[in-house]
């Protein structure tokens, strides 16, 4: 009798044993895998640290652009108002029969011309509306195709990315809560004295463990989908 009970003790201990070293090997993978995601959520976050810059780097330089051709085309606009004033009493100067209107006239006629040079807007028609005025639009569209790419600069794009890095890494984070749960259930089974509660707890554990291990999964192939649909 007392045989048999030293026999079930020592069963029960080299069970409770074996169960110890599994719940030791199990904390320390949730641990080292927990940190591996951790670091792939830090990384994530740099990227997306390194798109917003990109974006806002883009932002400045296709704002910058535009407002120099703008800058351009208001320059040029002056000129060539300036061009249409002297073409105009050059008109009328040429119509009359004076020395000195001719005179004021070869004057007028030098000064439209070093203002034509100046700016298309002058003297090219395609920058003309059909009631004769000036079509700012279409010049600022070719002051624009002039630097293309800045033109085509797109930060939209670029901030897009970023949050996608941000969403990978606010998932990848959740996974780290669920394997800091599962810590907590194997810590737990490790100190409890009741068998049979350790067993349970180390299944929660392990459970919670495989769950976190599908929700990396999960948000890595999201996240892939993600980028592949942006681009």
């Amino acid at each position: 009798m007392t045989t048999e009970k030293g026999a079930s003790t020592e069963r029960h201990a080299d069970g409770g044993d074996r169960l110890t070293t599994a719940v030791a090997i199990l904390i320390a993978i949730v641990s080292m895998v927990s940190a591996g995601v951790v670091w792939r959520a830090a990384i994530a976050e740099s990227n997306a640290t390194t798109s917003e810059r990109g974006g806002l780097i883009d932002s400045v330089k296709r704002e910058a652009a535009l407002a120099t051709d703008v800058s351009t085309l208001l320059w040029e606009a002056r000129y060539a108002a300036a061009h249409t004033l002297y073409a105009a009493r050059l008109t009328v100067l040429e119509g009359e029969d004076d020395v000195g209107a001719r005179r004021e006239a070869e004057g007028l006629a030098l000064i439209a011309e070093s203002l034509a040079e100046f700016t298309p807007l002058a003297t090219d028609e395609e920058y003309r509306t059909a009631a004769g005025g000036l079509d700012l639009d279409a010049r600022l569209s070719d002051l624009r195709d002039l630097n293309p790419d800045l033109r085509d600069l797109d930060p939209d794009e670029q901030f897009g990315e970023a949050d996608r890095y941000h969403l990978e890494s606010r998932l990848l984070l959740a996974v780290v809560v669920v394997f800091a749960v599962s810590l907590f259930f194997l810590t737990l089974a490790e100190i409890v004295v009741t068998r049979h509660i350790r067993y349970v707890l180390a299944a929660l554990g392990s459970l919670m463990f495989l769950a976190g291990l599908v929700g990396i999964v999960a948000a890595e192939v999201y996240c892939a989908i993600a980028f592949t649909a942006a681009t």
